[in-house]
């Protein structure tokens, strides 16, 4: 309508839409926001230095490097940084003159990013992880409504003492019906989060908070089992007294599976559901506190108490994953008011505050070691390699071979071989559906109405099937290239200029710091625990050191260990969004991915809680500390082991919890060293 140039503006619409995959509206802003930014510095950059080849190399080794390292900096940058180089690379076969060109062409492509935000952010927005959020909140309410209907029962208990079998029969109907019901929903809640394709790492946080609330809620259910059979015997054994006491404690785990549900379901009130979370935590310690300070006479009275303060620990877990879910930020330690004294509050704040920043991410990953880095100087390598080859050979349709290669290039050999596979297989068939169609569009609105379908067709493909998408994909570039003249022609030029792309990212990831080794998702997994184990070891050394070397220690025994944990984690998280990106083809896969979601969640908080603990106490709390850390040392060695496919068993606890204040701390740290072992068992080497 405006006689505008089509392809710039295309461009931006399509690319805006593919950055967001849902999720958080503060992660999908940024999202949109880094593209629009880099990608309009990069078109603008790239056309400039076009003509010049001396020039074009240099920026582009540079470009590519910076931009896929900033992969390492969070989910917005990694989400974007292909898209980026995509966008500079179709600058690169635009050259410009003058600035004012170069500015023409990228403020066509903001204008069409600005249409994709608008219609994702406003109009239009999408909820990949929709379903499994609403089966998980199942699970949780399916454990409430039981959970009030057994209190209901057990009001009757005292009374119907003297009814013989009947009440017997009606409690034993409701009780074992429960776990039927409960785990019908658990799995159907597995099944759901580990069959959602996560094509960025936005949907993978989302998914692991996700899978942090569907481990909580498997752990309710057994705690609530086991309030439910002290309930029954305290109906069977006890007095009102004793009954009213168990009652007290179903209701209060029924609250808050109901507030969890609740927080699911919807955003706009999280910050109430924190409030009312905090006081259900708050009222549970005071009144096992105050229980236990005067004597609590109630039958089982020592076991429900311990069975309600794991519940809390787990809703505070709960808390956090639901604000992760609504505001996609992993939190790393509670920020509600808990326990604990005032050195200990400001050391953790202190603590969360380093842990979050994007410039230590960066410099975390700034070592050879890290496959981050290795990543980045791949594609640069591939990038460069990609304009050689097109100016050398005057291949028309250049940018389409550097695309190919920067897409399908993947950090480990055999995600780039698959993904070449389809690009390859999808665009040569995409091709030929191409070349038909442009015998039959005569018009601007014959051609309008085709790529709307296939653009349609091409969006509905990206997170289920790739070598679909690069179907559909290839016939809506085509028409808006060549707008119907000589479209077989160019429809062959693309075919041919991906193959050689995938050809030479093949190459490229075969040569160049080949990782294949590592593609074993249990192998990568157990670097992890071994980190995380290695990291109490260093913990109990510099427990040991004398004070006024305290501060040496910490330099040289904590942080490498703290470090080399941090990068563990990161490379576990990496193979779990490479996995959830592959999407799983059946039930057993679907389950194998949640409980590597669990483990990667429930690793990077356990090296969380081991670095509070170690920041906090420059010395034991307690003696009891000592062999408690050794445990759960032995215990990562052997979940370790697990995961490589050694002939290796799980033991139970040999160390007791240690007491005193800290023992809230302890028992975290034992919980999530416990769903790692439970995870480890579903993963599998």
């Amino acid at each position: 309508m405006l006689g505008l140039p089509m392809g710039w503006s295309a461009l931006g619409a399509f690319e805006g839409n593919i950055v967001d995959n849902g999720g958080p509206y503060r992660v999908r802003f940024v999202s949109i926001a880094m593209l629009m930014a880099g990608g309009s510095l990069g078109a603008v950059l790239a056309t400039l230095a076009s003509p010049h080849l001396a020039r074009t190399l240099v920026l582009t080794a540079v470009f590519s490097f910076v931009i896929t390292y900033l992969r390492a900096a969070g989910p917005s940058f990694t989400t974007s940084s292909v898209i980026i180089l995509v966008v500079y690379f179709v600058g690169l076969d635009h050259p410009s003159a003058s600035l004012a060109g170069a500015l023409s062409q990228a403020g066509l492509f903001l204008g069409g990013c600005a249409v994709a935000a608008v219609l994702s952010l406003i109009l239009w927005p999408v909820y990949p992880f929709g379903h499994a959020g609403r089966v998980i909140a199942l699970c949780f309410g399916v454990l409430a409504q039981s959970l009030a209907e057994i209190d209901g029962l057990l009001a009757e208990a005292d009374a119907a003492k003297d009814q013989g079998s009947a009440w017997t029969a009606r409690w034993f109907s409701l009780v074992h019906g429960f776990p039927n019901r409960m785990r019908s929903a658990l799995e159907a809640a597995r099944s759901s989060l580990g069959s959602v394709r996560a094509r960025t790492p936005a949907r993978s946080a989302r998914g692991r908070n996700l899978a942090v609330l569907l481990e909580i809620a498997d752990t309710l259910f057994s705690r609530g089992l086991a309030m439910i059979d002290l309930a029954e015997r305290s109906g069977i054994e006890g007095n009102a007294e004793d009954i009213a006491f168990a009652r007290q404690r179903l209701a209060w785990l029924g609250q808050a599976a109901l507030l969890v549900e609740r927080g699911l379901g919807d955003r706009a009130r999280l910050a109430e559901f924190l409030r009312e979370g905090n006081t259900l935590i708050a009222a549970a310690r005071a009144a096992n506190g105050a229980a236990d300070s005067a004597g609590d006479a109630a039958m089982f009275a020592a076991a429900f108490h311990a069975l309600q303060a794991e519940c809390a620990q787990n809703l505070e877990t709960a808390l956090d994953a639901l604000t992760g879910i609504w505001t996609g930020i992993d939190p790393i330690f509670s920020r509600r008011q808990v326990p604990g004294t005032p050195v200990q509050v400001k050391a953790e704040q202190r603590l969360r505050l380093k842990s979050r920043g994007t410039l230590e991410s960066l410099q975390e990953n700034w070592s050879f070691a890290s496959s981050a880095l290795r990543h980045a100087l791949r594609t640069s390598a591939v990038c460069v390699s990609s304009v050689l080859l097109v100016r050398a050979l005057h291949l028309p349709y250049g940018e389409w071979m550097a695309l190919t290669a920067v897409i399908v290039l993947q950090p480990y050999v055999a995600h780039t071989w698959q993904k070449s596979l389809q690009r390859v297989g999808g665009t040569i068939a995409g091709g030929l559906l191409a070349a038909l169609l442009v015998v039959f569009i005569r018009t601007p609105e014959a051609l309008i109405a085709t790529v709307c379908i296939t653009a349609f067709f091409t969006l509905a493909w990206f997170a289920v099937d790739y070598a679909w998408y690069c179907f559909f994909l290839t016939p809506t570039f085509v028409l808006l290239t060549v707008h119907g003249r000589h479209g077989w022609r160019v429809a062959g030029i693309r075919a041919m200029d991906t193959i050689l792309g995938a050809a030479l990212a093949l190459v490229a990831v075969k040569l160049l710091w080949t990782e294949s080794e590592h593609l074993r998702l249990g192998e990568i997994l157990a670097r992890s625990g071994q980190a995380n184990a290695a990291y109490l070891a260093a913990m109990r050394r510099y427990w040991s050191t004398p004070t006024e070397e305290k501060a040496a220690a910490n330099v040289d025994i904590l942080a490498p260990a703290r470090r080399h944990a941090g990068l563990a984690n990161n490379e576990s998280e990496e193979a779990l969004e490479r996995l959830m990106m592959e999407g799983a083809q059946n039930p057993a896969a679907s389950v194998r991915t949640e409980h590597a979601l669990a483990f990667a969640t429930y690793s990077r908080r356990l090296t969380q809680g081991m670095v509070s603990v170690a920041l906090v106490h420059p010395v034991p709390p307690d003696p009891e500390w000592v062999p408690f850390v050794d445990d759960l040392e032995d215990r990562l060695h052997r979940i370790a082991g697990l995961l490589r496919g050694e002939d290796v068993e799980l033991g139970k606890p040999q160390a007791l919890l240690p007491a005193g204040e800290e023992q809230s701390q302890a028992t975290r740290l034992r919980q999530q060293v416990e769903v790692l072992e439970k995870s480890a068992q579903g993963i599998g080497p």
